[in-house]
């Protein structure tokens, strides 16, 4: 058998049900995620939006987003593009250029993430 022309990635778990969600890889990309526990290094916590570079896989170099302080020690990250392999539990590393500027642990999207695959405004407290 050939293989499938469009392969199969993992999209998301649903753990209550022990379900595996799977898609396309346009389908797989995130244009968004919400990092909590964050420690800021070299910069004070922002009070209002600032621009990055944001790493969040360990051989993915840190791609441009915008970082917006959300709630608590809570961020949203917005990237430019939409990027594969976000995975709840890992880090999210902050970067302006070679200085880290901090990072955070990216959270479950069923907390923050809306229909649509964008995130709820509406859990922002």
């Amino acid at each position: 058998a050939s293989p499938p022309r469009n392969p199969s990635t993992f999209s998301s778990s649903i753990p209550i049900l022990n379900q595996v969600v799977v898609g396309d890889r346009h389908s797989g990309g995130r244009q968004d995620c919400v990092a909590g526990r964050t420690n800021w290094v070299s910069i004070p916590e922002p009070a209002s939006p600032i621009r990055a570079e944001v790493q969040v896989r360990y051989r993915s170099g840190p791609v441009a987003a915008s970082l917006l302080p959300w709630s608590g020690d809570r961020v949203r990250v917005v990237f430019e593009d939409p990027q594969f392999g976000i995975t709840p539990g890992q880090a999210a590393v902050f970067y302006e250029g070679e200085k880290l500027l901090g990072g955070g642990i990216i959270e479950p999207f069923s907390e923050t993430v809306g229909e649509g695959g964008g995130l709820d405004e509406s859990r922002q407290t």
